[in-house]
């Protein structure tokens, strides 16, 4: 019985991984954009 928990637990986690995932990348992306950009800006 703490197997098929631990097994559920654990697939619970690798559902939330997948689906925050996404959203994870999403916010580095709209996170660093504007940073590349000041960067790049300040250089030239």
């Amino acid at each position: 019985m703490e197997a098929k928990t631990t097994q559920l637990s654990l697939g619970n986690r690798l559902d939330w991984f997948w689906f925050l995932l996404p959203a994870l990348i999403l916010v580095v992306v709209f996170f660093f954009i504007p940073v590349i950009i000041v960067f790049i800006i300040s250089l030239t």
